[in-house]
């Protein structure tokens, strides 16, 4: 009977969904569920409905506010370098004189993998406005973490060093799958690296270009270690919640210091999550609209 059970496909695809609905489905459920109540770390256990009144004081703070749009301009900051890199890279390493490719795949990826901790500790050794080795090659000194330019753009820096080497995959795994004989034919019939690259690697691309852009737009929604730790962590030495004059308080850290920082607001925080995955959800049908309407 056992071996009835582990041998039959359809308990694994059980155990899948089943997963998919503790794991996801339910706590989604109760997020949104929560946003309409009063629920804070205050009043447990006497919770009441409050319909829509966490939805106002949200649009109506001013942080909500804030964390949208430094949100919105880290990802207009980060995403349109980290995948121009990852494109001229990764055409850089298909080409016929590169060696150990995959090897440097591997290098150019370690960013991406290795914990947002460590690569926070680099970033704050290197830019430290004492010590760091960029304001030593600087003619002028930059205080990263007290300037809200500064940290947004060190902020940026860090986010486009991690996900670059995640686009290098993503348009490396394309870049292989061209047959190698429609590339000798170009070469053949006189066709230089740069109009094979336009007419044939790029057309090739262009489904990929558009899911990286959509999936950075997304992991950009989710920034909140990277900020957290340059400007309010142990490492930094600095508690100031969403960095110098807020200029780096992403939506994600709003959230969290909704819920586990300042206020302490359950319901609050639900309704900051509820706006969220509306947010996402709307980004993701318009672009399967977007891509069914120029058939990518």
């Amino acid at each position: 009977m056992k071996n009835k059970i582990w041998n039959n496909p359809i308990f694994y695809i059980f155990l899948f969904f089943g997963a998919i609905v503790v794991f996801d489905f339910i706590p989604l459920l109760y997020t949104i569920a929560i946003s309409f109540t009063d629920a804070s770390a205050i009043n447990t256990g006497s919770w009441s409905f409050v319909w829509l009144d966490n939805f106002r004081r949200v649009f109506s703070d001013t942080r909500f506010l804030t964390s949208w749009r430094n949100t919105l301009l880290l990802c207009f900051m980060f995403i349109p370098v980290s995948i121009t890199l990852g494109l001229i890279i990764s055409m850089f390493l298909y080409n016929k004189y590169v060696k150990f490719r995959h090897f440097f795949q591997i290098i150019l990826l370690i960013p991406y993998i290795i914990p947002t901790v460590v690569l926070s500790i680099m970033f704050i050794v290197i830019f430290d406005p004492n010590f760091g080795i960029v304001n030593q090659l600087l003619p002028i000194d930059i205080n990263w973490f007290n300037n809200p330019n500064a940290a947004r753009v060190l902020t940026a820096l860090i986010l486009i060093w991690k996900y670059t080497g995640f686009n290098i995959i993503l348009f490396s795994s394309v870049l292989s799958s061209i047959p190698p004989h429609i590339i000798e034919a170009a070469h053949i019939d006189g066709a230089g690296i740069f109009k094979t690259t336009l007419h044939i690697k790029l057309p090739f691309l262009k489904n990929i270009i558009f899911y990286a852009i959509v999936i950075n737009f997304i992991n950009g929604l989710f920034v909140v270690e990277e900020p957290m730790l340059l400007f309010s962590g142990w490492l930094s030495g600095l508690r100031i919640v969403g960095g110098p004059q807020r200029s780096v308080l992403t939506l994600m850290w709003y959230l969290l210091d909704t819920a586990f920082g300042t206020t302490m607001n359950y319901g609050k925080a639900g309704a900051i999550s509820t706006i969220k995955i509306l947010s996402i959800s709307f980004v993701v049908i318009l672009a399967n609209k977007l891509r069914k309407r120029d058939n990518l």
